[in-house]
């Protein structure tokens, strides 16, 4: 599936921009991929944060603790 530039596989890893920036399915359960990746310009949280749901619904996780500052 599609997300912007962001492409979700059924294996559940993420990939942006045709191999720019990749996250293997296996390192999802990381807590702090939101914030991680709000430090980035490039990075539109519009876009990642349904790939990233999705993946994980790819690899069956229900229930992931985010970390997150205001």
């Amino acid at each position: 599936m599609k997300f912007g530039k962001w492409k979700v596989y059924k294996n559940g890893d993420i990939d942006f921009d045709n191999g720019y920036y990749f996250i293997d399915a296996n390192r999802l359960k990381t807590e702090d991929w939101i914030l991680h990746l709000m430090e980035k310009e490039w990075a539109d949280m519009n876009d990642f944060i349904p790939a990233y749901f999705q993946a994980l619904q790819n690899i069956g996780v229900k229930h992931i603790k985010i970390q997150s500052f205001y």
